[in-house]
This record gives structure tokens, C-alpha cells and sequence, in this order.
């Protein structure tokens, strides 16, 4: 008799946990549908032009481009070579150039949804993350930032799921994602500082983070020291591009700098903005 009872309760808590998914699936399909008309056709802008410069080039002269001395679309290498290969396929229109963003409006909602499973989020809270104004702006934007959005959604995930701390799989995960993000553009390492913030700690203390953790670093080492080698080429480049190329050092460090400020810490955007229109009264 006891049997039956247990395959009963056991049928009842699988329904019970489809039941509690049926929410944050039905949130999910609006979000997606909502996300799918922000696409428009409309006039690209001026950092598009910039884009449909680059991939409407023959390919070879494209990747040349990217991966050249001195060029601002060089701190997105991983963008670019996937705008690059989907115009080959979408065509080189508007909402062509536009249109990746849907596969990363896709890796967004499936690690939104994935968050919201793991902290127990109720279905409302979706939005929040999915329908925000930024999202859906870059959604309609040939940039990289709906593709970086994507990423830190996939990283929050695996730094919030364990509150007592990562497993090594999470952080294995994590790392990836973040070097992702990093490729896709070079402000992304800027999100090192809130994610170092939040890391959650194991029970057992820094030692049981750095035992657990550690395999994944060594193994992620190697391609985050080439990626780093590759930007820290780029920096150097855009200063011997720049009006200080005979000072190349100075002007590496005028562009860490800038990037820096760009990243938060220093001068808001604004106030560098308005900097460069002051002018001194007569």
C-alpha cells in the first residue's frame, strides 16, 4: 500500500513543478514575441555606418579590417566576425545587419529564464530583465551591447544560483561566458569589478573557493592571456593611430584612461562629453 503513495506523491511533486514552470513559460513566449517586432528597418545611425562599413567589405578586406591597426571596431573582434558571416547569409540591409540580434535576444531569454527558475523568481520579474528600455533599444541597434546583455544575463546566472558559493562547474561555466562577453567587446572586462564583488563565498572560505575553482582558472588562463595580449595590441595600435603616436606609451595609457572613464571610473560620460564642447568666454 505504502508504493502506490509514494509514485503518487512522487507524480504529484513533478506536476506540481511543470505547474510552477507554466508561468514563467507563457512570460517568456510574450517577451519573445514583444523582443521580435523592436527589429525595424529603419536608417541606421552613425555607429551602424560604421558596421555596414565594415561588413559590406569583401571578406578578406572585412576581417583585415577588424583585426588591423588603429581600428575602434578592433575592441569587438567576436562581433564583427559574426556580423560579418550572418550578412553573408541575411544580406547587408538594415534589418539584415540588425536581425543577429535575435539569436542573442534568444541566449538572453533562455538564461533569464533559467535565473528566474534558479532564484525562484515569480513570472512577473521577466520583463524586468527581458523588456527593459536598454535591451529593447540595442535589439534595434547593429552593436554588440544586445549580444554583451546576453553574456552577463548567462553570468549572473552561475554567480547567484549557489548563494553559499560556486561549483566548480558553475565557475567553469562562468568563465566562459565572461570570456565571451570580452571577446564580443573589450568594455566587458569592466564587469570583473561588480562580479568580483558579488562572488559568493563557499562555507569553507577562500581556501574552498580557491581548491574548488582553480582547475577551471588554469584551464581558462590560456585564452584569456590571448585575448589580453590581442587588446593590449589594439590599445598600442590606436595610439600609434592617435595624434600622440610619437609618444606611443603616453598614448596607450591616454586610451586605458579613456576606457577606464568609459567603464565608470572616472569621469562620468557626460561631464567628458560636455568637456569637449567648453569653450572660454571672450
Amino acid at each position: 500500500m505504502d508504493a502506490p503513495k509514494t509514485q503518487t506523491a512522487a507524480g504529484g511533486a513533478t506536476a506540481k513543478k511543470r505547474d510552477s514552470s507554466a508561468p514563467l513559460f507563457a512570460v517568456l513566449a510574450a517577451c519573445a514575441a514583444a523582443l521580435a517586432f523592436t527589429v525595424r528597418p529603419w536608417s541606421i545611425w552613425m555607429d551602424e555606418a560604421m558596421t555596414f562599413d565594415v561588413v559590406a567589405r569583401p571578406w578578406r578586406e572585412a576581417f583585415a579590417t577588424v583585426f588591423g591597426k588603429g581600428n575602434g571596431v578592433s575592441a569587438m573582434p567576436l562581433y564583427f566576425a559574426l556580423e560579418i558571416a550572418w550578412c553573408r547569409i541575411a544580406g547587408f540591409g538594415e534589418y539584415a545587419m540588425r536581425s543577429l540580434n535575435f539569436f542573442f535576444a534568444a541566449a538572453a531569454l533562455a538564461g533569464a529564464f533559467r535565473l528566474a527558475k534558479a532564484l525562484r523568481l515569480p513570472a512577473w520579474t521577466l520583463p524586468l530583465l527581458l523588456l527593459n528600455s536598454v535591451f529593447a533599444f540595442y535589439m534595434n541597434d547593429a552593436r554588440p551591447y544586445a549580444a554583451v546583455y546576453a553574456c552577463g544575463t548567462w553570468c549572473q546566472l552561475y554567480l547567484l544560483r549557489h548563494p553559499d558559493g560556486m561549483t566548480r562547474q558553475d565557475g567553469a561555466w562562468f568563465l566562459f561566458f565572461f570570456w565571451i562577453g570580452c571577446a564580443l567587446h573589450v568594455m566587458f572586462a569592466f564587469m570583473a569589478l561588480p562580479y568580483a564583488m558579488r562572488l559568493p563565498w563557499r562555507r569553507d572560505g577562500a581556501a574552498g573557493v580557491v581548491k574548488a575553482q582553480l582547475p577551471a582558472v588554469l584551464a581558462a588562463a590560456p585564452f584569456f592571456a590571448a585575448l589580453g595580449v590581442y587588446y593590449l595590441g589594439f590599445v598600442f595600435s590606436s595610439a600609434e593611430a592617435h595624434e600622440t603616436g610619437t609618444r606611443p606609451v603616453a598614448g596607450a595609457l591616454q586610451i586605458a584612461y579613456c576606457f577606464a572613464n568609459l567603464g565608470g571610473l572616472g569621469w562620468p560620460r557626460d561631464a567628458m562629453r560636455a568637456g569637449e564642447f567648453e569653450t572660454t568666454p571672450a
